[in-house]
């Protein structure tokens, strides 16, 4: 695949990512842009939407409403059934089975194993803390009320079972592959105050995850399944991104641009954006699966076109797959039920999914202290910064509420999809 590179003149625009990723520097010049009409991505249906169904009792109607909205779905593995009906309303839908990395106490299809078996058999596959405790994940525990074991990730007997655990959940059904989620970045003090056996320094621990994705993902690739990692740590240690791409098929970014919801609520630094949409256009380089989850606060039109603005900058392919968050998605503890909060979001903000911007012409640059980007039926600008920034049009455009704008001011986490006059 070959990546365009945008050079300014005159220093006054600059292409992302050359810093954090040398080879997105390659290439070279703006004729031979492959940001054309030849099809490598093309917005003029809207945006490709990623959605989960976790909650239960889904009706027809329901997942009708998912398989027409969405061009990628995660299930718990219980709606295998519904797989077929699914399909045959959006046959090109991909479907992810959910898996957490570790073994549910009372819930077999939420993990990777049967805990009795495990339990009775390999006992020796569970992680340990150095007093010789299973450790467990205190967030499933608190949140969910799941009793979820961690596994040691470096047991080769554990690491093939898992695989194969995986694997067979799939064949039975039209599964396209496995969300994998939870993967961890290292030894957590919150599971595992005084550390874990057999792992004495994050070094080794974050080989033995390694190792575990890439056998999973070899086997995998021998089955012509999917295998698609939770990537949300990785805003957390440079390089862990484009590591995690070479064991999977993909990743997922559950807290793009914000953090609402899970935590405080905090926009992410201007660095931090710079990492996840470098990390946006790595994977597309790469042409694997990406998938971003922004938050809303209270269905918030602002937050909402800073989020999709954002990520109109790093889109490169037709493999990158949005959803806005809102509210009703944590409004029972940890999550509300995920179809209301996905109907509420495009109630509010339907018109915005579906814009025609066409495709783009160029890479982002920054310009005026804002990042822009241009598209054959219009423009996106974006400010992450703290502070804000007048900027000039290069000509005159339609803004979200039908006004005619040839200068705007960006207010610091503002955003606008900006279309052409007609």
């Amino acid at each position: 695949m070959h990546v365009a590179v945008l050079i300014g003149a005159a220093g006054c625009i600059m292409y992302l990512g050359f810093a954090l990723y040398p080879e997105l520097a390659t290439g070279g010049d703006l004729n031979q842009s492959i940001y054309n009409a030849s099809g490598n991505v093309s917005l003029d249906k809207g945006i490709n939407r990623v959605y989960a169904a976790y909650d239960s009792d889904y009706t027809d109607d329901e997942f009708r409403w998912l398989a027409e909205h969405a061009g990628l779905l995660i299930l718990h593995e219980n709606y295998r059934d519904r797989i077929d009906f699914i399909k045959e309303v959006n046959p090109s839908i991909k479907l992810l089975c959910y898996k957490y990395p570790g073994v549910d106490r009372d819930w077999e299809a939420h993990g990777c194993g049967n805990y009795l078996w495990i339990d009775e058999n390999h006992p020796e596959w569970f992680l340990l803390d150095r007093c010789g405790g299973r450790v467990i994940d205190p967030f499933n525990e608190k949140h969910s009320n799941l009793r979820v074991y961690l596994m040691d990730w470096g047991n080769d007997g554990w690491k093939q079972y898992a695989a194969d655990h995986m694997l067979k959940s799939m064949s039975d059904a039209k599964w396209d592959g496995v969300f994998l989620d939870e993967i961890q970045l290292k030894v957590e003090e919150r599971w595992a105050p005084n550390g874990v056996k057999g792992y004495e320094d994050d070094g080794r621990f974050k080989e033995a995850i390694n190792d575990f994705l890439g056998y999973v993902y070899g086997k995998f690739q021998k089955e012509e399944k999917l295998l698609i990692l939770n990537g949300c740590e990785c805003i957390r240690e440079e390089g862990c991104w484009a590591s995690r791409l070479e064991v999977s098929d993909g990743l997922l970014d559950e807290g793009f641009v914000n953090m609402y919801g899970w935590g405080p609520d905090i926009w992410r630094s201007e660095e931090e954006w710079e990492m996840q949409v470098s990390d946006m256009e790595l994977t597309a380089m790469k042409d694997k699966l990406y998938l971003a989850i922004a938050h809303n606060r209270g269905m918030n039109e602002k937050d909402m076109l800073y989020n999709l603005a954002s990520f109109l900058m790093g889109v490169n392919n037709n493999k990158a797959f949005f959803y806005n968050a809102g509210p009703m998605m944590f409004s029972a503890g940890c999550c509300g039920r995920f179809i209301d909060g996905y109907r509420e979001d495009y109630s509010v903000f339907g018109d915005i999914y579906d814009v025609a911007l066409g495709y783009p012409l160029s890479g982002r640059y920054e310009r005026d202290g804002v990042w822009q980007r241009d598209y054959s039926n219009g423009k996106v600008v974006v400010n992450p910064g703290s502070r804000p920034h007048p900027i000039s049009l290069d000509e005159t455009y339609i803004d979200h509420n039908g006004l005619e704008v040839d200068s705007i001011t960006l207010e610091p986490h503002e955003g606008l999809i900006l279309l052409k006059e007609k």
